[in-house]
């Protein structure tokens, strides 16, 4: 036996990563779906720019800081505490950091059998009383 080094993924990460991930992000496209069809149409396109906090861009849809974003961006009187947006946040950050080291994984020593040839050969000869095939057995 001897030693080879393979990289492997880390699927253990991949896994929770992409379920963290997944539900806080997930819940993030829901909520900025929610935003956006719960506005109400603009008649004229200058209107959003006059008003930055109506745009039809929510940005709880960017990933890690959006929830962060939404908070900072709604108006004081009504934003409340930033505890639940924190951990929103938070909860996508772990996600993207999980997702991170199980695709970048690591170094690990797997052992493999030696290539001797094969065990056992027939070796065909030929002597003056007739031909034989011996077998060439090594160990």
């Amino acid at each position: 036996m001897e030693p080879h080094v393979v990289h492997e993924q880390r699927t253990g990460f991949l896994a929770a990563g992409g379920v963290t991930f997944g539900v806080g992000y997930g819940a993030a496209l829901l909520a900025g779906l929610v935003v956006t069809s719960a506005r109400p149409e603009d008649d004229c396109g200058l209107c959003s720019s006059q008003h930055p906090q109506d745009s039809p861009a929510p940005l709880v849809l960017v990933p890690v800081v959006g929830p962060l974003l939404e908070w900072w961006r709604a108006p004081t009187s009504s934003r409340g505490s930033p505890l639940v947006w924190s951990a929103w946040s938070g909860l996508e950050a772990a996600g993207a950091v999980m997702l991170i080291v199980g695709l970048v994984g690591h170094d690990v020593v797997e052992w493999r059998p030696l290539n001797a040839g094969p065990r056992v050969r027939i070796v065909p000869t030929a002597t003056p009383q007739l031909g034989a095939l011996p077998l060439n057995v090594s160990w």
